[in-house]
C-alpha cells in the first residue's frame, strides 16, 4: 500500500534539477546564504537591506521548492503536513521580502523640493514618485521634513543629522545617509530699505523663488553666481517687482553701494551673501507590514504540528 501511495520523481531532462533541490545538503546551504545576508544585515545602516537584493532573494525562493522536493517521494500522509511547512515558509520569505522593500534615496537641498526617489536594480537608477513635494529646513542639528500636496500635508518629521534614527515621514519611512557639502550657490541674504527712506528689513532668497518686501514688492533671484565673471565675486541676479514698474540688475556683495548709486527701483537691495547649502541624501522606504509574514509563519507551525502528530500516532503504534 505504500508503494502506491509514493509520488514519483521527473525523470529525464528534469531529474538532474530535482537531484539538486532534493540532495539533503540543499537546503543547508540556502540557509547558510540566508544566515550570512542576516549577520550582514546586523551592520547595515539606512537604505535597502541587502536581504532585498537579487544575489539572497534566489535561495530564499528556492528554498521551500527544496524543501517540498524532498517531501514529494514520502507517503502522501506525511507530504501534507511537510509541504504545509514549505508552503508556510515561501509565504514567509514573501512577506519578509515585501514588508520595508521598495528602497531607495531621495536628495533634496534646504530652500528646494523634490517630488521623487532612485531605485537601484541591476545597476540601473528608476526615479519614482513619492507621491507630493518634499522639503527640508535645517535647524539645530536636525532637519525638519516635509511632504505634501500645495496645501495638504502628507507628513511632517524631525530626523536628527547625527546617528542612524529612521522617521516616519506619511506613507514613507525615512532616514538619513549622507550630508554632501554645499557646492554652488543656493541662497542669498540680502537688506533691503526703502529709496525713499525708511527702516531696511533682512532677508532671504533662494534661486528661482521670490520674496515680498512690502505690499505690492516682490524680489526675484533670477541666478546665483559664486564668481561673476571669474572675477567680480558673489553676485546675484535680482528682479524688483512693484505695481508701477520692474528692474532687473546684477547685484556684487563686494560692491553692496552700486544698487544705491544706479538703481531706480523703490527699494534699494544691498547683498550680504551668498549662501550654498548641503543637500541631504534620505533613504526612502515603504515601512510595509509583517502580516503576510506572520500567516507564513502560522502555516509553518501548522505544518510541524501535523509531522508531530504523525511521529506521535506511528511512536503509539510501536
Amino acid at each position: 500500500m505504500a508503494a502506491n501511495d509514493d509520488i514519483p520523481a521527473p525523470t529525464g531532462f528534469w531529474a538532474f534539477w530535482w537531484s539538486i533541490l532534493a540532495a539533503p545538503v540543499t537546503p543547508l546551504v540556502l540557509l547558510l546564504v540566508l544566515a550570512l545576508a542576516a549577520i550582514v544585515g546586523l551592520q547595515h545602516g539606512a537604505g535597502e537591506h541587502p536581504a532585498t537584493t537579487f544575489l539572497v532573494a534566489v535561495p530564499a525562493a528556492l528554498l521551500p521548492f527544496s524543501v517540498a522536493a524532498r517531501a514529494i517521494g514520502l507517503p502522501r500522509a506525511r507530504l501534507v503536513p511537510r509541504v504545509l511547512w514549505a508552503a508556510g515558509l515561501a509565504v514567509a520569505v514573501l512577506g519578509g521580502l515585501v514588508a520595508g522593500g521598495g528602497a531607495g534615496t531621495a536628495r533634496v537641498r534646504p530652500g528646494e523640493v523634490t517630488e521623487r526617489f532612485v531605485r537601484e536594480r541591476a545597476g540601473r537608477a528608476t526615479p519614482h514618485h513619492l507621491g507630493g513635494q518634499l522639503a527640508v529646513e535645517l535647524a539645530d542639528g536636525a532637519a525638519n521634513l516635509w511632504l505634501g500636496v500645495q496645501e495638504v500635508e502628507l507628513g511632517r518629521a524631525t530626523l536628527p543629522l547625527e546617528g542612524d534614527r529612521e522617521v516616519r515621514l506619511g506613507p514613507w519611512a525615512v532616514s538619513l545617509v549622507e550630508v554632501e557639502p554645499g557646492g554652488a550657490p543656493t541662497r542669498l541674504r540680502f537688506r533691503a530699505r526703502p529709496r525713499a527712506g525708511g527702516e531696511p528689513v533682512e532677508g532671504v532668497v533662494g534661486a528661482g523663488q521670490t520674496v515680498a518686501l512690502a505690499q505690492d514688492v516682490r524680489v526675484t533671484a533670477l541666478r546665483l553666481s559664486g564668481d561673476f565673471g571669474g572675477a567680480l565675486g558673489a553676485a546675484a541676479q535680482l528682479q524688483v517687482e512693484w505695481p508701477e514698474g520692474r528692474e532687473a540688475a546684477w547685484h556684487f556683495v563686494d560692491h553692496a553701494d552700486l544698487d544705491v548709486r544706479v538703481g531706480t527701483a523703490p527699494w534699494i537691495i544691498e547683498p550680504v551673501e551668498l549662501l550654498a547649502d548641503p543637500a541631504l541624501v534620505l533613504a526612502v522606504r515603504h515601512p510595509g507590514t509583517p502580516w503576510v509574514a506572520v500567516a507564513g509563519w502560522g502555516l509553518m507551525a501548522a505544518g510541524l504540528a501535523g509531522l508531530a502528530a504523525f511521529r506521535g500516532r506511528d511512536g503509539g503504534a510501536t
